[in-house]
């Protein structure tokens, strides 16, 4: 366990093994490297400074990349990312956690969870993700065994859960995501199941402040499978072009749209609704504003 060090050069600690816990919270990191690491117990690097901010563009351009790579990890206990401030893109793909991961209030360019499996919740309430040109959040083929919690999630590039699946809730609430130039949706759940349902609802931080959930560059629930789609005032922004794309997916209870507005069209083809519809708000389609050609409810 170290608290407040300071490291000058990178930590590099691929394959190694624990027999308990294993900390290093509130410290600089150079970059990190615990690729294959086991860990019988906790793993946390709470409170850490991965990388440091380039001070020009041109800067980031001429020093080597940092490193924040966890690929492969396993982890018998929990994984504690709060309050990292990681200068890099996080890559945390193929891990696998016992317990779940808590990474509140964390700031990244850009994080992977892609292939991971996580016997836990996840929770990343207050998170900001920039990485305009590509993935802010990859968690495709996710297997996530509890809840994964986004509330208040910040994210500049593209979030996508493509193919994963979820026992619990997705909760977005309070969410604000743009795809930037990522040219992929600003959030994708195509092919992935949900069970408890995917909600993108307003966040009442105080009683004078409310943070509606909103989404520009299009939000893909094709084929999908979702207990419940449950949302209000929401935005979902893709003028001229889909602003919520479901074609083919399937709602087990209620999808209930309250409130919402949608710049783009909603796109329900082929759609299996086995409990009620509720859609209320403003939607502007260019061409179509709703379509459910082929639904079945």
């Amino acid at each position: 366990h170290l608290e407040g060090a300071k490291f000058d050069g990178p930590i590099r600690a691929g394959g190694l093994r624990v027999d308990g816990k294993f900390a290093i919270n509130n410290s600089h990191l150079h970059g990190v490297a615990f690729f294959d690491a086991r860990i019988d117990g906790d793993f946390s690097l709470s409170g850490c400074q991965i990388g440091q901010p380039a001070a020009t563009e041109s800067d980031e351009a001429a020093q080597p990349a940092t490193k924040a790579n966890f690929n492969s990890m396993s982890i018998n206990g929990f994984a504690h990312f709060s309050g990292v401030k990681a200068h890099a893109f996080m890559n945390l793909s193929f891990i696998r956690v016992a317990f779940g991961v808590n990474a509140h209030q964390i700031f990244a360019h850009g994080l992977s969870l892609e292939n991971a499996t996580v016997d836990g919740p996840i929770r990343m309430s207050t998170a900001t993700l920039d990485n305009p040109q590509g993935y802010a959040l990859n968690v495709d083929h996710l297997t996530a065994k509890s809840d994964v919690s986004l509330g208040h999630l910040t994210a500049t590039g593209a979030v996508s859960f493509g193919g994963s699946a979820i026992k619990g809730q997705l909760s977005l609430n309070g969410a604000t995501l743009d795809a930037g130039n990522s040219e992929q949706p600003a959030l994708n759940l195509y092919q992935s199941t949900v069970e408890g349902g995917v909600w993108m609802l307003t966040a009442h931080i105080s009683a004078d402040e409310h943070r509606p959930f909103s989404a520009t560059g299009g939000v893909v629930l094709a084929e999908a499978t979702l207990g419940t789609i449950s949302s209000d005032g929401a935005t979902f922004t893709n003028p001229e072009r889909t602003a919520l794309n479901g074609d083919g997916m399937t709602v087990e209870r209620e999808c209930a749209l309250h409130d919402i507005d949608a710049q783009g069209a909603l796109y329900f083809g082929d759609v299996s609704f086995r409990g009620p519809i509720k859609i209320s708000g403003t939607v502007r389609g260019k061409w179509t504003a709703l379509n459910l050609g082929g639904a079945r409810c």
